[in-house]
Protein backbone atom coordinates (compact mmCIF):
# COMPACT_ATOMS: atom_id res chain seq x y z
CA UNK A 1 0.00 0.00 0.00
CA UNK A 2 1.17 3.80 -0.82
CA UNK A 3 2.71 6.12 1.42
CA UNK A 4 -0.21 8.66 0.49
CA UNK A 5 -2.60 5.87 1.69
CA UNK A 6 -1.15 4.94 4.54
CA UNK A 7 -1.59 8.81 6.31
CA UNK A 8 -5.06 8.55 5.79
CA UNK A 9 -5.68 5.30 8.10
CA UNK A 10 -10.08 5.04 7.24
CA UNK A 11 -8.81 4.80 3.76
CA UNK A 12 -7.57 1.37 3.98
CA UNK A 13 -8.20 -1.97 2.21
CA UNK A 14 -10.34 -3.37 4.85
CA UNK A 15 -12.88 -0.56 3.96
CA UNK A 16 -12.69 -1.49 -0.10
CA UNK A 17 -13.05 -5.08 0.83
CA UNK A 18 -16.23 -4.18 3.04
CA UNK A 19 -17.72 -2.53 0.07
CA UNK A 20 -16.62 -5.62 -2.63
CA UNK A 21 -18.05 -7.81 -0.64
CA UNK A 22 -21.31 -6.19 -0.36
CA UNK A 23 -21.46 -5.34 -4.24
CA UNK A 24 -18.29 -7.63 -6.25
CA UNK A 25 -17.47 -5.49 -9.19
CA UNK A 26 -14.25 -5.73 -11.03
CA UNK A 27 -14.60 -1.90 -12.16
CA UNK A 28 -14.16 -1.11 -8.20
CA UNK A 29 -11.27 -3.54 -8.25
CA UNK A 30 -9.26 -2.16 -11.16
CA UNK A 31 -10.34 1.62 -9.47
CA UNK A 32 -8.67 0.30 -6.20
CA UNK A 33 -5.45 -0.70 -7.76
CA UNK A 34 -5.27 2.93 -9.95
CA UNK A 35 -6.07 4.66 -6.71
CA UNK A 36 -2.62 2.58 -4.82
CA UNK A 37 -0.69 3.02 -7.72
CA UNK A 38 -0.88 6.93 -8.09
CA UNK A 39 -1.65 8.00 -4.59
CA UNK A 40 -2.11 11.78 -3.73
CA UNK A 41 -1.38 14.21 -5.88
CA UNK A 42 0.93 16.92 -4.45
CA UNK A 43 1.98 20.64 -5.38
CA UNK A 44 4.83 18.69 -7.50
CA UNK A 45 2.24 18.07 -9.89
CA UNK A 46 1.84 20.19 -12.57
CA UNK A 47 -2.07 20.01 -12.24
CA UNK A 48 -2.14 20.89 -8.64
CA UNK A 49 0.56 23.45 -8.31
CA UNK A 50 -1.69 25.58 -6.89
CA UNK A 51 -4.05 23.23 -4.89
CA UNK A 52 -2.35 21.55 -1.85
CA UNK A 53 -4.09 19.34 -0.39
CA UNK A 54 -2.08 17.06 2.29
CA UNK A 55 -3.98 19.44 4.97
CA UNK A 56 -7.37 19.01 3.67
CA UNK A 57 -6.80 15.09 3.34
CA UNK A 58 -5.34 14.90 7.27
CA UNK A 59 -8.73 16.40 8.45
CA UNK A 60 -10.04 13.22 7.47
CA UNK A 61 -10.81 10.75 10.62
CA UNK A 62 -14.32 9.14 9.37
CA UNK A 63 -15.70 7.64 5.92
CA UNK A 64 -19.23 8.30 5.83
CA UNK A 65 -20.26 5.06 4.63
CA UNK A 66 -23.41 4.41 6.70
CA UNK A 67 -26.90 3.19 3.44
CA UNK A 68 -29.65 4.73 5.70
CA UNK A 69 -28.94 8.14 5.74
CA UNK A 70 -31.72 10.95 6.95
CA UNK A 71 -31.80 15.01 6.24
CA UNK A 72 -30.55 17.16 9.26
CA UNK A 73 -32.96 19.37 10.79
CA UNK A 74 -30.44 21.80 10.14
CA UNK A 75 -31.06 21.71 6.28
CA UNK A 76 -34.47 21.38 5.90
CA UNK A 77 -35.95 24.80 5.67
CA UNK A 78 -33.50 26.19 4.03
CA UNK A 79 -33.66 23.46 1.08
CA UNK A 80 -37.14 24.23 0.82
CA UNK A 81 -36.27 27.56 -0.11
CA UNK A 82 -33.65 26.82 -2.48
CA UNK A 83 -35.00 27.91 -6.59
CA UNK A 84 -36.03 26.13 -8.33
CA UNK A 85 -38.87 25.16 -5.74
CA UNK A 86 -41.44 23.86 -8.40
CA UNK A 87 -39.15 21.13 -9.54
CA UNK A 88 -38.30 17.50 -9.33
CA UNK A 89 -35.81 17.12 -6.60
CA UNK A 90 -33.75 14.46 -5.06
CA UNK A 91 -32.09 15.01 -1.66
CA UNK A 92 -28.75 13.55 -1.27
CA UNK A 93 -26.99 13.40 2.58
CA UNK A 94 -23.10 12.79 2.62
CA UNK A 95 -23.52 11.39 -1.02
CA UNK A 96 -26.19 8.88 -0.48
CA UNK A 97 -30.43 9.39 -1.40
CA UNK A 98 -32.63 10.04 1.15
CA UNK A 99 -35.38 8.60 -0.87
CA UNK A 100 -34.84 5.33 -3.34
CA UNK A 101 -37.07 7.12 -6.56
CA UNK A 102 -38.63 10.82 -7.68
CA UNK A 103 -42.29 10.53 -8.54
CA UNK A 104 -41.57 12.12 -12.14
CA UNK A 105 -42.73 10.89 -15.00
CA UNK A 106 -42.87 8.33 -17.88
CA UNK A 107 -40.26 10.03 -19.81
CA UNK A 108 -38.14 10.63 -16.74
CA UNK A 109 -36.69 8.57 -14.18
CA UNK A 110 -34.90 10.22 -11.22
CA UNK A 111 -33.47 7.32 -9.12
CA UNK A 112 -30.75 6.53 -6.40
CA UNK A 113 -28.24 4.81 -8.54
CA UNK A 114 -27.97 1.59 -5.90
CA UNK A 115 -31.69 1.48 -7.63
CA UNK A 116 -31.23 2.21 -11.23
CA UNK A 117 -28.73 -0.80 -11.10
CA UNK A 118 -31.90 -3.06 -10.15
CA UNK A 119 -33.95 -1.24 -13.19
CA UNK A 120 -31.53 0.01 -15.77
CA UNK A 121 -29.09 -2.43 -15.63
CA UNK A 122 -28.10 -1.95 -19.18
CA UNK A 123 -27.76 1.70 -19.26
CA UNK A 124 -25.68 1.22 -16.36
CA UNK A 125 -23.70 -1.15 -18.05
CA UNK A 126 -23.14 0.45 -21.35
CA UNK A 127 -22.31 4.18 -19.43
CA UNK A 128 -21.24 3.98 -15.90
CA UNK A 129 -17.15 4.02 -15.43
CA UNK A 130 -16.99 4.30 -19.40
CA UNK A 131 -16.22 8.36 -19.49
CA UNK A 132 -14.41 9.31 -16.18
CA UNK A 133 -10.46 7.89 -16.24
CA UNK A 134 -9.01 6.13 -13.21
CA UNK A 135 -5.60 5.94 -14.41
CA UNK A 136 -3.76 8.57 -13.25
CA UNK A 137 -6.76 10.25 -11.75
CA UNK A 138 -6.29 9.81 -8.03
CA UNK A 139 -10.44 10.90 -7.24
CA UNK A 140 -11.48 9.60 -9.67
CA UNK A 141 -9.90 6.07 -8.80
CA UNK A 142 -10.89 6.69 -5.27
CA UNK A 143 -14.80 7.70 -5.88
CA UNK A 144 -15.28 4.18 -8.45
CA UNK A 145 -13.48 2.46 -6.07
CA UNK A 146 -15.80 3.81 -3.01
CA UNK A 147 -18.77 4.69 -4.21
CA UNK A 148 -21.84 2.51 -3.69
CA UNK A 149 -24.78 5.27 -4.21
CA UNK A 150 -25.77 8.41 -6.14
CA UNK A 151 -27.99 9.66 -8.28
CA UNK A 152 -29.28 8.29 -11.94
CA UNK A 153 -30.89 10.37 -14.49
CA UNK A 154 -32.70 9.17 -17.58
CA UNK A 155 -34.11 11.22 -19.90
CA UNK A 156 -35.86 9.25 -23.42
CA UNK A 157 -35.89 9.65 -26.27
CA UNK A 158 -37.51 12.90 -27.38
CA UNK A 159 -38.72 13.57 -23.77
CA UNK A 160 -38.93 16.87 -22.75
CA UNK A 161 -39.13 18.14 -18.88
CA UNK A 162 -42.50 20.12 -17.75
CA UNK A 163 -40.23 21.20 -14.69
CA UNK A 164 -36.43 21.24 -14.12
CA UNK A 165 -34.40 18.31 -12.14
CA UNK A 166 -32.93 19.32 -8.77
CA UNK A 167 -30.06 17.57 -7.01
CA UNK A 168 -29.87 19.00 -3.73
CA UNK A 169 -26.76 17.59 -1.89
CA UNK A 170 -25.98 17.68 1.50
CA UNK A 171 -22.61 17.43 3.13
CA UNK A 172 -23.86 16.82 6.94
CA UNK A 173 -20.70 17.96 8.75
CA UNK A 174 -21.69 18.06 12.49
CA UNK A 175 -18.90 15.36 12.89
CA UNK A 176 -15.33 16.59 12.12
CA UNK A 177 -13.39 15.44 9.50
CA UNK A 178 -15.87 13.26 7.59
CA UNK A 179 -15.20 12.14 4.21
CA UNK A 180 -17.90 10.97 1.74
CA UNK A 181 -18.37 9.92 -2.44
CA UNK A 182 -20.73 10.03 -4.78
CA UNK A 183 -21.77 9.45 -8.09
CA UNK A 184 -23.82 10.96 -10.53
CA UNK A 185 -25.18 9.18 -13.70
CA UNK A 186 -27.31 11.24 -16.61
CA UNK A 187 -28.15 9.66 -19.54
CA UNK A 188 -30.02 11.56 -22.63
CA UNK A 189 -31.32 9.83 -24.92
CA UNK A 190 -31.72 11.22 -28.71
CA UNK A 191 -33.60 14.34 -28.78
CA UNK A 192 -33.92 14.58 -25.19
CA UNK A 193 -34.42 18.04 -23.55
CA UNK A 194 -34.05 18.85 -19.71
CA UNK A 195 -33.17 21.94 -17.32
CA UNK A 196 -30.87 20.64 -14.09
CA UNK A 197 -29.80 21.90 -11.23
CA UNK A 198 -27.46 21.11 -8.62
CA UNK A 199 -27.29 23.04 -5.49
CA UNK A 200 -24.29 21.83 -2.39
CA UNK A 201 -24.90 23.17 0.75
CA UNK A 202 -23.73 21.58 4.46
CA UNK A 203 -25.04 21.86 7.93
CA UNK A 204 -22.07 23.04 10.13
CA UNK A 205 -18.80 24.47 10.44
CA UNK A 206 -16.89 21.87 10.69
CA UNK A 207 -14.42 20.55 8.13
CA UNK A 208 -15.75 17.53 5.50
CA UNK A 209 -14.61 16.23 1.79
CA UNK A 210 -16.69 15.38 -0.71
CA UNK A 211 -15.25 13.39 -3.88
CA UNK A 212 -18.01 13.75 -6.20
CA UNK A 213 -17.97 12.07 -9.97
CA UNK A 214 -20.28 12.24 -12.99
CA UNK A 215 -20.80 11.17 -16.24
CA UNK A 216 -23.51 13.79 -18.55
CA UNK A 217 -23.93 12.20 -22.16
CA UNK A 218 -25.75 13.68 -24.10
CA UNK A 219 -27.20 11.83 -27.32
CA UNK A 220 -27.93 13.19 -30.69
CA UNK A 221 -29.99 15.88 -30.82
CA UNK A 222 -30.53 16.11 -27.45
CA UNK A 223 -30.04 20.06 -25.17
CA UNK A 224 -29.20 19.93 -21.36
CA UNK A 225 -28.93 23.25 -19.43
CA UNK A 226 -27.29 22.56 -16.55
CA UNK A 227 -26.09 24.67 -13.37
CA UNK A 228 -23.88 23.89 -10.60
CA UNK A 229 -24.25 26.08 -7.51
CA UNK A 230 -22.02 25.07 -4.98
CA UNK A 231 -22.94 27.44 -1.40
CA UNK A 232 -21.44 25.15 1.27
CA UNK A 233 -21.82 28.48 4.12
CA UNK A 234 -25.31 29.01 3.15
CA UNK A 235 -26.33 28.00 6.29
CA UNK A 236 -23.20 29.87 8.53
CA UNK A 237 -19.39 29.40 7.88
CA UNK A 238 -18.61 26.29 7.31
CA UNK A 239 -15.07 24.09 6.22
CA UNK A 240 -16.73 22.01 3.81
CA UNK A 241 -14.50 21.10 0.72
CA UNK A 242 -15.39 19.26 -2.59
CA UNK A 243 -13.40 17.96 -5.26
CA UNK A 244 -16.05 17.70 -8.00
CA UNK A 245 -14.67 15.81 -11.32
CA UNK A 246 -17.38 16.08 -14.57
CA UNK A 247 -17.08 14.41 -17.93
CA UNK A 248 -20.06 15.48 -20.66
CA UNK A 249 -19.80 13.89 -23.62
CA UNK A 250 -21.91 15.41 -26.55
CA UNK A 251 -22.75 13.50 -29.80
CA UNK A 252 -23.91 14.28 -32.93
CA UNK A 253 -25.69 17.64 -33.35
CA UNK A 254 -25.97 17.69 -29.29
CA UNK A 255 -26.00 20.71 -26.71
CA UNK A 256 -25.23 21.30 -23.63
CA UNK A 257 -24.68 24.76 -21.83
CA UNK A 258 -23.21 23.88 -18.39
CA UNK A 259 -22.60 27.12 -15.96
CA UNK A 260 -20.96 26.33 -12.50
CA UNK A 261 -21.35 29.21 -9.80
CA UNK A 262 -19.31 28.48 -6.34
CA UNK A 263 -20.03 30.77 -3.84
CA UNK A 264 -18.49 29.61 -0.82
CA UNK A 265 -16.38 26.71 0.14
CA UNK A 266 -12.89 26.42 2.25
CA UNK A 267 -11.23 24.26 -0.38
CA UNK A 268 -13.75 23.54 -4.28
CA UNK A 269 -12.17 21.78 -7.40
CA UNK A 270 -13.67 21.68 -10.14
CA UNK A 271 -12.87 19.22 -13.01
CA UNK A 272 -14.87 19.94 -15.78
CA UNK A 273 -14.42 17.91 -19.38
CA UNK A 274 -16.50 18.31 -21.96
CA UNK A 275 -15.89 15.66 -25.04
CA UNK A 276 -17.03 16.08 -28.69
CA UNK A 277 -17.70 12.92 -29.81
CA UNK A 278 -19.20 13.09 -32.87
CA UNK A 279 -19.69 15.97 -35.19
CA UNK A 280 -22.45 19.32 -35.24
CA UNK A 281 -21.98 19.64 -31.28
CA UNK A 282 -22.00 22.45 -29.53
CA UNK A 283 -21.36 23.36 -25.63
CA UNK A 284 -20.72 26.20 -23.68
CA UNK A 285 -19.19 26.74 -20.14
CA UNK A 286 -19.47 29.67 -17.88
CA UNK A 287 -18.20 29.99 -14.06
CA UNK A 288 -18.12 31.99 -11.84
CA UNK A 289 -16.33 31.51 -8.26
CA UNK A 290 -16.17 33.93 -5.48
CA UNK A 291 -13.26 32.83 -3.24
CA UNK A 292 -12.91 34.67 0.01
CA UNK A 293 -11.85 34.66 4.01
CA UNK A 294 -9.30 31.91 2.99
CA UNK A 295 -11.32 29.90 0.67
CA UNK A 296 -9.34 28.31 -2.32
CA UNK A 297 -11.86 27.54 -5.56
CA UNK A 298 -9.73 25.76 -8.50
CA UNK A 299 -11.68 25.50 -11.91
CA UNK A 300 -10.17 23.34 -14.14
CA UNK A 301 -11.74 22.53 -17.87
CA UNK A 302 -10.82 20.40 -20.56
CA UNK A 303 -12.63 20.92 -24.47
CA UNK A 304 -11.79 17.89 -25.83
CA UNK A 305 -12.70 18.51 -30.17
CA UNK A 306 -12.55 15.23 -31.43
CA UNK A 307 -14.72 15.43 -33.86
CA UNK A 308 -14.98 18.27 -36.64
CA UNK A 309 -17.43 20.62 -36.77
CA UNK A 310 -17.93 21.65 -33.50
CA UNK A 311 -18.42 24.82 -31.71
CA UNK A 312 -17.34 25.28 -27.93
CA UNK A 313 -17.40 28.50 -25.71
CA UNK A 314 -15.96 28.81 -22.18
CA UNK A 315 -15.99 32.07 -19.86
CA UNK A 316 -15.55 32.30 -16.59
CA UNK A 317 -15.24 35.26 -14.00
CA UNK A 318 -13.49 35.14 -10.39
CA UNK A 319 -13.84 37.89 -7.98
CA UNK A 320 -11.62 37.41 -5.03
CA UNK A 321 -11.57 39.09 -1.79
CA UNK A 322 -10.35 38.90 1.58
CA UNK A 323 -7.46 36.44 0.99
CA UNK A 324 -9.50 34.31 -1.37
CA UNK A 325 -7.32 32.05 -3.81
CA UNK A 326 -9.14 31.40 -7.37
CA UNK A 327 -7.06 29.13 -9.84
CA UNK A 328 -8.58 28.64 -13.30
CA UNK A 329 -6.77 26.47 -15.97
CA UNK A 330 -8.70 25.96 -19.13
CA UNK A 331 -7.10 23.79 -22.11
CA UNK A 332 -8.88 23.45 -25.37
CA UNK A 333 -7.48 20.37 -27.14
CA UNK A 334 -8.30 20.12 -31.14
CA UNK A 335 -7.22 17.00 -32.64
CA UNK A 336 -5.65 16.15 -35.74
CA UNK A 337 -8.84 15.15 -37.41
CA UNK A 338 -11.04 17.90 -35.45
CA UNK A 339 -11.46 20.48 -38.71
CA UNK A 340 -13.65 23.22 -38.65
CA UNK A 341 -13.48 23.70 -35.11
CA UNK A 342 -14.89 26.84 -33.35
CA UNK A 343 -13.59 26.98 -29.82
CA UNK A 344 -13.34 30.23 -27.86
CA UNK A 345 -11.89 30.73 -24.12
CA UNK A 346 -11.89 33.75 -21.85
CA UNK A 347 -11.31 34.11 -18.15
CA UNK A 348 -11.61 37.70 -16.57
CA UNK A 349 -10.85 38.37 -13.05
CA UNK A 350 -11.29 40.96 -10.05
CA UNK A 351 -8.86 41.02 -7.44
CA UNK A 352 -10.94 43.35 -4.86
CA UNK A 353 -8.40 43.42 -1.63
CA UNK A 354 -4.60 42.88 -1.60
CA UNK A 355 -4.54 39.96 -0.17
CA UNK A 356 -6.62 38.24 -2.64
CA UNK A 357 -4.81 35.54 -5.15
CA UNK A 358 -4.96 34.44 -8.53
CA UNK A 359 -3.50 31.93 -10.66
CA UNK A 360 -4.76 31.27 -14.43
CA UNK A 361 -3.10 29.48 -17.12
CA UNK A 362 -5.48 29.29 -20.67
CA UNK A 363 -4.45 27.19 -22.90
CA UNK A 364 -4.64 25.38 -26.26
CA UNK A 365 -3.47 22.31 -28.19
CA UNK A 366 -4.44 22.44 -31.78
CA UNK A 367 -3.29 19.47 -34.09
CA UNK A 368 -5.66 20.47 -37.14
CA UNK A 369 -4.96 23.54 -39.33
CA UNK A 370 -8.86 24.39 -40.27
CA UNK A 371 -9.55 26.13 -37.10
CA UNK A 372 -11.22 29.04 -35.86
CA UNK A 373 -9.73 29.56 -31.99
CA UNK A 374 -8.85 32.01 -29.52
CA UNK A 375 -8.10 32.14 -25.62
CA UNK A 376 -6.96 34.55 -22.74
CA UNK A 377 -7.26 35.61 -19.05
CA UNK A 378 -6.81 39.14 -17.39
CA UNK A 379 -7.26 40.15 -13.65
CA UNK A 380 -7.13 43.65 -12.12
CA UNK A 381 -9.33 46.11 -9.99
CA UNK A 382 -12.56 47.74 -10.29
CA UNK A 383 -12.83 50.39 -12.83
CA UNK A 384 -11.50 53.53 -11.66
CA UNK A 385 -13.53 55.52 -14.22
CA UNK A 386 -16.60 53.73 -13.80
CA UNK A 387 -15.87 54.78 -9.86
CA UNK A 388 -15.85 57.97 -10.28
CA UNK A 389 -18.89 58.16 -12.57
CA UNK A 390 -21.20 56.71 -9.91
CA UNK A 391 -19.84 58.78 -7.22
CA UNK A 392 -20.62 61.73 -8.76
CA UNK A 393 -23.88 61.10 -9.05
CA UNK A 394 -24.43 60.50 -5.17
CA UNK A 395 -23.85 57.19 -5.12
CA UNK A 396 -21.81 56.37 -2.08
CA UNK A 397 -18.32 54.06 -2.48
CA UNK A 398 -19.53 50.67 -0.62
CA UNK A 399 -22.64 50.81 -3.37
CA UNK A 400 -20.82 51.72 -6.47
CA UNK A 401 -18.33 49.20 -5.64
CA UNK A 402 -21.38 46.45 -5.28
CA UNK A 403 -23.08 47.63 -8.78
CA UNK A 404 -19.98 47.51 -10.34
CA UNK A 405 -19.14 44.06 -9.10
CA UNK A 406 -22.57 42.79 -9.50
CA UNK A 407 -22.28 44.16 -13.32
CA UNK A 408 -18.72 42.00 -13.79
CA UNK A 409 -20.94 38.45 -12.79
CA UNK A 410 -23.63 39.61 -14.66
CA UNK A 411 -22.13 38.34 -17.93
CA UNK A 412 -22.40 34.87 -16.37
CA UNK A 413 -25.55 35.10 -14.44
CA UNK A 414 -27.08 35.82 -17.41
CA UNK A 415 -27.23 32.17 -19.05
CA UNK A 416 -29.34 31.13 -15.88
CA UNK A 417 -32.37 31.28 -17.82
CA UNK A 418 -34.58 30.26 -14.44
CA UNK A 419 -35.93 34.07 -13.05
CA UNK A 420 -35.75 32.42 -9.25
CA UNK A 421 -33.05 31.06 -9.54
CA UNK A 422 -31.01 33.90 -11.33
CA UNK A 423 -32.31 36.37 -8.48
CA UNK A 424 -31.35 33.92 -5.73
CA UNK A 425 -27.77 33.95 -7.14
CA UNK A 426 -27.96 38.12 -7.23
CA UNK A 427 -28.97 38.01 -3.70
CA UNK A 428 -26.68 35.76 -2.73
CA UNK A 429 -23.86 38.12 -4.32
CA UNK A 430 -24.77 40.48 -2.42
CA UNK A 431 -24.56 39.13 0.97
CA UNK A 432 -21.44 37.84 0.01
CA UNK A 433 -20.15 41.26 -1.07
CA UNK A 434 -21.38 43.06 1.46
CA UNK A 435 -17.86 44.96 2.16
Amino acid sequence: MSKQVLDIPVLNEKLFAELQSLAPNPLRTSSWKNFLQSGFPSVKHEEWRFTPLENSLKKIQKISSSDSVSLPAEAEKIIASLEPIDAFKIILVNGKPISNSVNTSDEISLLSLKEAQKNFPEIIFSHFGKYLTTEKETFNALNTALTNDGVFIHLKKNSQTEKPIHIISVQDNREEGIYSTSRILIVAEEGAKAHIVETHISTAEKFSLQNLGAEIIVKQNARIEYHLIQHFSLLGKSEASVIDSRQVVLEKDSFCNFTTVSMSGALIRNNLHMLFNAQNGEGHLYGLYLPSKNELMDNHSLVDHAMPNCFSNEFYKGIMTENGKGVFNGKIMVRKDAQKTNAYQNNRNLLLSDDAGLNAKPQLEIFADDVKCSHGATSGQLDEDAMFYLRARGIGELEAKKLLTLAFAEDVLVQTKHEGLHNQIDKWIEEKLSY
